[in-house]
């Protein structure tokens, strides 16, 4: 093999190393940014309710401005509030404030009803979403939450959704969503 040859092959390998390198590094990152949500979620879930202090109340319209200025940002419509939503959002923050999670899955009860039952018994939607936060200090600091987890990002600014409903029980507080 020629010279020139050789260290045309060894750039190309080179450069083939250091693109698996940075898949590696990616899909790392992504790992432990989930194994970290894993993480917050379980313990959360398991941390016993005397050691929480209470949230403080905020009011569906509170989180509503925060979620549509998140939208706005975004260049989403904005939602607007349904009455039947923020009743069935607030069943399940009363379930989920009432019953203690045992799978890690607050979007599933221990009978294996998900929040999506609630919202379709309340709306005929074509498309549904839940989101849940607790242990928040402020809308503020929930709504960072949400953003800060795909899923839950996605949920909150996705253009289908155009009514949500928001509960709030204990530490818990649950958004609704719903295209019709």
């Amino acid at each position: 093999m020629k010279k020139k040859q050789k260290a045309k092959l060894k750039k190309i390998l080179w450069v083939s190393v250091k693109g698996i390198i940075v898949l590696l590094a990616f899909y790392g990152l992504v790992s432990v940014a989930q194994n970290l949500n894993d993480w917050r979620i379980k313990r959360a879930l398991t941390t016993p309710a005397s050691a929480v202090a209470p949230a403080p109340t905020f009011t569906p319209e509170d989180w509503l401005n925060a979620v549509n200025a998140e939208r706005a940002k975004a260049g989403v419509v904005p939602l607007t509030l349904d009455a039947r939503l923020n009743a069935s959002a607030q069943q399940k923050a009363n379930e989920l404030s009432s019953e203690p999670d045992t799978d890690g899955n607050p979007h599933t009860n221990s009978k294996g009803v998900q929040g999506y039952t609630y919202i379709h018994q309340s709306l005929n939607c074509t498309y549904a979403s839940e989101n849940i936060v607790w242990n928040y200090a402020s809308v503020p600091s929930g709504i960072e939450w949400w953003l800060g987890s795909p899923a839950h990002r996605t949920a909150m600014l996705d253009s289908q959704y155009t009514l949500t409903g928001f509960g709030t029980s204990g530490s818990f507080t649950v958004e609704h969503f719903c295209a019709i």
